[in-house]
This record gives structure tokens, sequence and C-alpha cells, in this order.
């Protein structure tokens, strides 16, 4: 990969071209966040399939360039060296051989889960090996903090996750993801969110008025535990991810009760998280939440690309 970047405006250093692909709702979302950012990326193009889309309007309003023709305006651009893959699980099967060929780092918004899951405020990524990173899913952004933060705390055999989010939020490319969401959000509750095993599940409400994003996270807790520092390391957490999201949090106190469970009567931490939306509707925050982290994930990467040519094939 070519380490080239241009100085930005401010003449602080170099900048790194970055693209969207896809343009839906996440898109347009993202593509604000990046072009409102001061760090070290800089937004050079919005490329997706239909004219009309959400994403394509907001970049054109923005005075960003734009394309209808896909990855293959992504790939032919030669100031981009990270694209942010906002399309779909099937669609980023098909795009991740062509961008990693081509030399781009990508930071996966689907649930595609091909590369390492990541959650900015659990393990940010400290190298850029094999040129791609995944966000799987808004459920996961949001749950996953908490499930990493008791886990830490206290031994969790099971973490049960229930996701309700607005209808309104979710376009016809995440609608036709929601198998592969599910699955690969429990993934990462057992990868960098510390569950023995994980399950999760989405509830897509037409609700009207909309509510605010809300996932509840029910955590098996084995042997003893210190109750007041599970709690303290879920306070420590959700102030990590504020730093960057700053509409999460939790609705309520944890609780911890005595509980029927597959293997009698265990004590179960519960949890609710609420993602409000600042800037778009207030129900909107699951895709607030995605935009940040991957803002925050994209700046890392961003940092790492003048050694890129060394570590990505």
């Amino acid at each position: 990969m070519s380490a080239q970047a241009s100085a930005g405006a401010s003449g602080k250093g170099p900048r790194v071209g970055v693209a969207i692909l896809g343009a839906g709702r996440l898109a347009a979302e993202l593509t604000w966040r990046l072009q409102a950012a001061a760090g070290p990326m800089r937004l050079e193009l919005v490329a997706g399939l239909a004219p009309d889309s959400d994403g394509l309007r907001t970049a054109q309003e923005l005075g960003i360039d734009t394309s209808t023709d896909g990855v293959n305006a992504v790939l032919s651009h030669p100031q981009v060296q990270l694209v942010f893959d906002a399309t779909g699980a099937r669609a980023h099967a098909r795009n991740a051989r062509a961008l990693r060929d081509a030399g781009k780092l990508t930071v996966d918004l689907t649930p595609s889960a091909a590369g390492p899951i990541i959650v900015p405020a659990v393990n940010l990524p400290a190298g850029v090996d094999g040129g791609e990173v995944c966000l799987v899913s808004s459920a996961a952004q949001a749950a996953v903090p908490v499930a990493c933060a008791v886990s830490r705390a206290a031994r969790t055999s099971y973490v049960e996750v229930v996701t309700t989010v607005a209808s309104a939020t979710l376009g016809r490319g995440a609608r036709l993801d929601i198998d592969e969401l599910t699955a690969a959000s429990a993934r990462a509750l057992e990868g960098p969110g510390g569950a023995r095993r994980a399950k999760a599940i989405l509830i897509v409400t037409p609700a009207d008025p909309a509510p605010l994003m809300r996932c509840i996270l029910y955590a098996v807790l084995e042997a003893a535990f210190d109750e007041p520092r599970v709690r303290e390391s879920i306070e420590q957490m959700v102030g990590a991810v504020q730093r960057y999201a700053p509409g999460y949090r939790l609705r309520r106190d944890p609780e911890v009760l005595e509980r029927d469970t597959a293997r009698g009567r265990k004590p179960v931490l519960e949890a609710t998280i609420e993602v409000e939306g600042l800037r778009r509707p207030h129900f909107a925050g699951n895709l607030e939440l995605m935009a940040s982290a991957a803002e925050r994930v994209g700046d890392r990467l961003a940092r790492l690309v003048p050694r890129a040519s060394e570590v990505v094939a």
C-alpha cells in the first residue's frame, strides 16, 4: 500500500484519503461526521449505486465527490487508502478481496465479521495486519462494552442481549442482514465481550413515536463475585464509550438478582443501555453510535497508514 498522504488544510500533518462505500442512512451519518472531523482523515469519495440515496445526497450537499459506480469507483480512486464499507454483509463479501488486493485498508460496518471484531472502548486495533477490521452492528457496539466490563470483574457463563431499534433507522440493506447481524453480534459478545456463551436478539419496532435504541443485557454470573467491583467496572466502561458517543448511557443502575437459569438458580446481572441520537432524531442513536465507532477506529488506522506497506500484503 502506498504511504502517500496529503497535508491537511491546517498544515498540522498528513491526512489520509478515505472513502465511504455504501450510501444508505448509516453512510449519510458517517459522511457528515467525517467531513466535520479535524483528525487525520480526509473524505475523498462517497460511492453507492442509487443516485437518490441518503448518503449520496448528504455528500453532494457537503461538496464531497460522489459516484454511482460502487466499489469500482473506490478501487480506481488513487487518493483513497482507507475505506469504510457500509453496504451489507453479502456485498462486503464480494468487495473484501478486491479492496484487499488493491491495498486499501477497510473498516467493515457490516455484520460479515470477516476481520477482527473491534469495539473502540474495548480493543482499538494496534496494527493493520490483514487490512480489515469489523464493527459488526450497533447492537454489538452498545452491548459489548458492558459485557466486557462484567467479564473483567466476574466470571460470566452466559450473556444474552435483547436490542430494540426503530424501524425508521433501518434501510433495505440492514433488513436483509438481520440474521447475519444477530449471529455476528453474539460472536462479538463471546469475543471482545468475554462471554463464554452468548445470544443476541434484535427487535425492529415500527412504534410511533419511535423509541430510543435500547439494549437489555443479562449476564449469568459464576462463583463468588464482588458486586461493587462489577458496578465500578461497568461505570468506567460506560465513561469510555461516552468519550466518543455521548448519547450512550445506562438507563438505570445494573441489578443482580437470583433467577432460574438452565443450570439452576444463579445470580443474573441485568443492565439496560440506551443510545440517544444527539444530532439526528433522538431515536437514531444506533446510527450515531456506529458512525462514532467507525470514526474512532478510522482515526486510529489512519495514523498507522504510513507503516501499512510493511504489514499489509
